[in-house]
């Protein structure tokens, strides 16, 4: 019923209304999105930054760059022909062949056939050379995996300042499970310490954090988990 590029067209009217309507500075907004949501995040600064620069049709100007933007698990090249994408299906309990041929299905319609075509794989978009920070984070052991890497090694190409985050052994946006899987608060935390920074909020949170009786995760101390493989490491 709707083109891929409608939903990349939603997601940068609502943060041209956030700025225009509302006022919000952008300075204060950080774009964040999980999966095919972190794949919207990129195609949404592609057409911030890029404006008629960009692969889409609906970039008509060059808006004001957010702060910041935050991509878990990015779904970005619809055509599944990473090596993670082959070799993780067995690792991956979510993503695994059938939904991948389902998402192409879905995906690859009418004019937009091809899976090399930018405006459904936006990892063959343009990385412009005023992205904002990025915060990007996959599971070394998901089929979406390269798709994370592969937008880090574009971005630093272009010299946008990139974090990387990675766990060996997790499942797919494993920060969203930390409530579940303890062995996951620390990729959170990291996540949430990037967002603090490029908002310049470390310091008071610093202080909140001090005064704080939350109970913090030490690793190996759920006992209920003992799989050396945890917690989530950084590359």
């Amino acid at each position: 019923e709707h083109k891929i590029e409608d939903g990349v067209e939603d997601c940068v009217t609502v943060y041209k209304w956030l700025i225009s309507n509302i006022g919000q500075d952008p300075a204060n907004v950080c774009l964040v999105g999980d999966s095919a949501g972190g794949g919207l995040v990129l195609a949404a600064l592609q057409v911030v930054c890029g404006g008629p620069d960009s692969q889409f049709s609906i970039a008509t100007e060059v808006i004001p760059t957010p702060a910041g933007a935050v991509l878990i698990s990015p779904y970005a090249d619809v055509s599944f022909s990473s090596k993670s994408s082959t070799e993780n299906l067995t690792t991956d309990p979510i993503i695994g062949k059938k939904l991948q041929n389902v998402l192409r299905k879905f995906t690859l319609r009418g004019e937009m056939s091809d899976d090399n075509d930018p405006r459904v794989s936006f990892i063959q978009g343009m990385f412009f050379e005023t992205f904002p920070p990025m915060y990007v984070c996959a599971s070394e052991t998901e089929s979406l995996y390269d798709d994370a890497v592969t937008i880090c090694s574009k971005a630093k190409a272009r010299g946008i300042p990139v974090t990387f985050d990675s766990a060996p052994f997790g499942v797919h946006i494993y920060p969203i499970f930390s409530a579940f899987a303890p062995e996951y608060q620390d990729g959170l935390e990291k996540m949430a310490r990037f967002i603090r920074n490029i908002f310049h909020m470390d310091r008071d949170y610093a202080q909140a954090s001090k005064n704080s009786n939350r109970p913090k995760f030490i690793p190996g101390s759920n006992k209920k988990n003992k799989d050396p493989r945890s917690p989530v490491q950084s590359t």
